[in-house]
């Protein structure tokens, strides 16, 4: 898999701390097929390390700390398959505990069951708004 795209961080609590990050995921250049049933995703910052939970039948850019999901799909078939040609926007809740608070670093690791691993290295901004770009 590949990031397509701009990687945003939202925070719908009026904290000082994303609630959850969004971005668009598609497949490589040749690429086969991805189930995105049995990928894992992993969160870690410098507070913690966790898995992230599939959350099934939700598509909404809200998610619940701790859970992911395919909050919209482009270009697709019927299926959960992320095949050439195909879009998929995941939508991760940042996990309890977590410190992605103004200028800390975090990681998203996407894990297909076949294939590289996908790392999303990016910082919170110093000021964080209810819609953030993530660098």
């Amino acid at each position: 898999v590949e990031l397509i795209g701009t990687v945003f961080g939202y925070n719908n609590t009026n904290s000082t701390a994303l609630s959850y990050v969004t971005f668009t995921l598609g497949s490589t250049a040749g690429g086969t097929g991805v189930d995105m049933e049995k990928v894992l995703i992993t969160y870690r910052d410098n507070a913690v390390s966790n898995t992230i939970a599939k959350v099934t039948n939700l598509t909404t850019d809200s998610v619940t700390a701790g859970q992911w999901n395919i909050s919209k799909q482009q270009n697709n078939d019927s299926d959960l398959l992320l095949e050439p040609g195909e879009q998929f926007t995941l939508t991760v809740g940042i996990p309890s505990g977590a410190n992605a608070v103004a200028n800390n670093k975090f990681t998203i690791e996407v894990k297909p069951s076949a294939g590289a691993v996908l790392p999303i290295f990016r910082t919170v901004p110093a000021q964080i708004d209810a819609v953030n770009k993530l660098y």
